[in-house]
């Protein structure tokens, strides 16, 4: 399975550390060309400081391997289409990086994974207007048809922040 980071300064970082140092396929996608290209060239140092037996242990790794790109269009053409996008992003950036990571979109459905820390799975994210909430609300069996609709319209349930039309 192959994830792409979009995002990848602090937390970001942070995150495909872990993800890496678990042995998954990342890329990261960021828009900073100079973290990005240092990342490439030396790698990500990260710390996990552990409690163990009633105190607390650093344990630092040098992670390396970690692919870069600066652009989602850039990580397709040489990655092609990848399995999970993990935003970390700032809220007021995420539209837009949701926008701009399509090319690396791939089968958004995606079944669930065991990794060493446990099962994995993944939900799809489907936005609603407040018409179909409230329709779901009073008649939970709504939902059936409202998405059967839905998927008419987009047969892979891609989220758009700026629909405004409603399926009621």
């Amino acid at each position: 399975m192959k994830f792409a980071m979009y995002g990848s300064g602090a937390a970001g970082s942070v995150f495909a550390s872990y993800l890496r140092k678990g042995g998954a396929d990342i890329i990261l996608i960021d828009r900073y060309e100079a973290h990005m290209k240092k990342v490439a060239e030396e790698g990500m140092h990260f710390t996990i400081h552990q409690e163990e037996d009633g105190g607390y242990k650093d344990y630092d790794y040098q992670l390396k391997g970690f692919r870069t790109y600066t652009t989602a269009a850039d990580a397709a053409a040489a990655e092609g289409k990848v399995d999970v996008i993990i935003y970390m992003t700032k809220a007021t950036q995420l539209e837009q990086a949701i926008q701009d990571s399509m090319p690396v979109v791939g089968d958004t459905t995606v079944a669930p994974i065991e990794t060493v820390h446990g099962r994995v799975a993944f939900l799809q994210l489907v936005g609603l207007t407040q018409p179909e909430l409230d329709a779901i609300t009073r008649d939970p069996d709504a939902l059936t048809g409202i998405l059967e609709r839905m998927r008419a319209e987009d047969p892979e349930l891609v989220l758009d922040m700026r629909r405004t039309r409603s399926f009621v």
